[in-house]
């Protein structure tokens, strides 16, 4: 963005005055909170924390998981860069530089820190701290004095135990997180003198806002917890796990029987003696235990009915004789679908049914690729607004112009697309060819980019281009006559039909 002309900007001399307009804040974000909780959730199991425990349910289901997974891998494969600002100068370059350079300058690795902030999927938000440290020889690869970031670890959603939110109810001011569920509770008692220094209080610790980053899906209302896109398969969740239940128990019964004891009339009367009755309980338990495979047989008496001549005491096992009023499988089936186009994660069944097409594939993989790009600018702005800026005032820099974080392309670029529109655009001089065209082209073919201050190596470029592929754009019919009618011997474009 130019600079702005200050000149331009100044009031108009015969311009009326400003009306009084409050500039301060006057309504309220509308997030209901009480208790350091939110309550924006009507379903209390979708609420945090009761959340966390279906979380863990869910994420063992096969289509849940290869769901979650699909973000992750494609998050994950992104490759992360920070691009100065438009127009900057040296010293802006310079500083762009360095940010790029704390990337690689962590106790672990930047694809770790990503990896571990796709927990947001699940959750609907991720906490990670912000730990500086100054760059010497004894903490760095570099020796600049900087103060750089040590690393960014994640505060584990299941630790959390609330929010602290401002006075005034427009912001967040920290979060609290327990310490009960950790194993090294030696190390982390409220005795430990470190940990009172801390301001831990009672096995928890409060962490101020400026020092953490919070991510978060889909944060409405200032929501620090955002919506987990998992919430919305959690419905059809639920009724494909009691579908899968039914069946299973309705198998179990098909391929053992029902266990159905036939005893005297008496044995269950209520005026029955003590000893009839002891015989009636005794069955009663053999039903039980034979259904939950608990007794593997019993023994009956042989007694029979003198006038019958029938068993007196009877034990079989009741099988169905007709078929399933519903097809289980197509409703699992259906409720794994809603599970996936909730999460538009639906591409991963092309090809398992009858149905699909390449232009389908290639719609649908469209549509998860829109989904991932969102969540990464979510994660993106994150990093752009709070940990560049904080860093930079660390630093005692004072810009107001950053540096951003940018991310990749998420799939890779057919090689023959890439050089036919880089042939285009060189043939109609659409582009500069400059460093920065140069090293885009380097990268695409799998070679390593020179450095952005590094002048083009003209040596290297041919003289002068033969292809007359832009030719046509320069005709009084607007490009639709082609460079094919005047051909010169030496055009290297002239197999090249795609030139017209």
């Amino acid at each position: 963005m130019e600079p702005l002309k200050e000149s331009d900007l100044k009031p108009d001399k015969d311009a009326p005055a400003p009306p009084r307009v409050r500039f301060g804040e006057v309504g309220y974000l509308g997030l209901r909170a009480t208790a350091k909780r939110v309550l924006e959730e009507a379903n209390v199991k979708l609420r945090f924390p009761y959340w966390l425990r279906e979380v863990e349910e869910m994420r063992k289901d096969p289509s849940v998981a290869v769901a979650i997974q699909l973000y992750r891998m494609m998050i994950g494969r992104v490759k992360w860069r920070v691009e100065p600002p438009v127009g900057a100068t040296d010293k802006q370059k310079e500083r762009a530089k360095a940010v790029q350079s704390m990337m690689d300058d962590m106790e672990h690795s930047w694809s770790s820190f990503i990896n571990e902030v796709t927990t947001m999927i699940e959750y609907g938000f991720c906490i990670n701290e912000k730990v500086y440290k100054r760059r010497t020889k004894e903490t760095s690869k570099y020796n600049d004095n900087l103060v750089g970031w040590k690393k960014l670890p994640i505060r584990s959603q299941s630790t959390v135990r609330g929010w602290k939110f401002a006075p005034d109810g427009r912001g967040v001011e920290g979060v609290y997180q327990s310490l009960f569920n950790l194993t090294n509770m030696g190390v982390l008692a409220d005795d430990n003198p470190s940990l009172v220094s801390m301001g831990v209080s009672g096995s928890v610790i409060e962490i101020p806002r400026n020092k953490f980053l919070l991510f978060n899906c889909d944060t409405r209302n200032g929501n620090p917890e955002g919506h987990a896109p998992l919430k919305s398969s959690w419905l059809s969740y639920q009724y494909k796990k009691a579908v899968q239940e039914q069946e299973f128990s309705g198998l179990t019964r098909e391929l053992g029987g029902i266990p159905v004891a036939s005893i005297p009339a008496r044995y269950m009367s209520p005026d029955a003696s003590p000893e009839e009755k002891a015989i009636y309980d005794y069955y009663m338990a053999v039903v039980r235990n034979i259904h939950h495979n608990q007794q593997s047989g019993l023994v009956m008496p042989s007694e029979t009915d003198p006038d019958s001549k029938q068993p007196l005491f009877k034990f079989e096992l009741l099988k169905s004789q007709g078929s399933k009023a519903y097809d289980t499988s197509a409703i699992i089936a259906r409720y794994d679908t809603q599970i996936l186009i909730s999460m538009f994660a639906d591409l991963l069944q092309l090809g398992n049914n009858s149905m699909g097409s390449f232009a389908l594939a290639s719609s649908k993989s469209n549509l998860i690729a829109m989904a991932i790009e969102y969540r990464l600018k979510e994660i993106r702005d994150v990093l752009n607004f709070d940990l560049i800026p904080q860093t930079f005032r660390l630093n005692g820099w004072d810009d107001k112009d950053y540096p951003t974080f940018e991310f990749g392309d998420l799939d890779e670029v057919d090689i023959g697309e890439f050089a036919s529109a880089i042939q285009r655009l060189s043939a109609t001089n659409s582009i500069e060819k400059d460093r920065a065209f140069y090293n885009l082209t380097r990268t695409k073919v799998g070679l390593q980019a020179y450095p952005e201050d590094d002048p083009v190596h003209d040596e290297f470029l041919a003289a002068e281009a033969t292809s007359r592929s832009g030719d046509s754009f320069n005709t009084p019919s607007g490009g639709l006559e082609g460079t094919r009618k005047s051909l010169s011997g030496d055009d290297k474009s002239v197999s090249n039909l795609e030139n017209d």
